[in-house]
């Protein structure tokens, strides 16, 4: 693991791509730490998803060659759960994560699949229904992910485009979701996943701007987005 060129206290370190990425990265942390190995449980890793913890988790297991080590905390951007909130420690934590709770999966495929059929030709089953539900609910967590907007997809639409009739009925179905869904999670009390974390994420970020952690913080394997 190599910082790129430059003057002083390197931020950004690279992995070359042909390296086994978790495996650099725990034989690092363990050799940064190596005088004092109680100190790498104050470092703190920020992952992309839990099965990435699971394979740093692994990789460290495998560079202690069955020595006991302690673990950094490690936590998962890509799927926040309670469990996560405090990415600093409650003691850190933001005004108490004062955010509405996230939308259960199944109860809000649920409410996408009667909001899909309520829609004259979008599904004639209720297992149809289920199915776009579902590849509905993965276009709102990117749409969210992404922090763009329904509306903007209109811009796509081509008056020549052989597809435009298509993707003007597509768009149209989004649109009334766009208009419907915010109510239906007005009335639960809830955000959709994708939103709460992109929220969670931005409190945190405004706490550490005020107060910088005062241990170590690694965001590994992320691009930023």
């Amino acid at each position: 693991m190599t910082p790129p060129g430059g003057s002083g206290t390197p931020k950004v370190f690279t992995i070359r791509p042909d390296r086994p990425f978790v495996d650099v990265l725990a034989r690092s942390l363990l050799a940064e730490t190596a005088g004092d190995p109680e100190r790498l449980s104050d470092y703190q890793v920020l992952l992309p998803t839990r099965r990435a913890i699971r394979a740093l988790t692994e990789a460290f297991l495998r560079a202690a060659g069955g020595r006991t080590v302690l673990l950094p905390r490690l936590t998962p951007l890509g799927d926040l759960d309670t469990d996560d909130l405090a990415l600093g420690g409650e003691d850190d934590a933001p005004g108490g994560l004062d955010i509405p709770p996230a939308l259960p999966g199944m109860r809000r495929q649920t409410l996408l699949a009667s909001l899909i059929r309520a829609v004259p030709g979008r599904a004639e089953t209720p297992d149809q229904a289920l199915r776009l539900a579902q590849e509905l609910a993965r276009l709102m967590d990117q749409v969210a992910t992404e922090r763009l907007d329904f509306k903007n997809l209109k811009t796509l639409i081509r008056p020549d485009h052989e597809l435009a009739e298509h993707w003007q009925k597509t768009v149209t179905f989004l649109d009334i979701v766009a208009e419907a869904w915010p109510a239906y999670l007005a009335e639960a009390e809830c955000l959709d996943g994708a939103e709460r974390r992109n929220r969670v994420l931005h409190q945190h970020a405004e706490a550490w701007r005020r107060q910088p952690p005062t241990t170590p913080v690694i965001a590994a394997g992320s691009t930023g987005s």
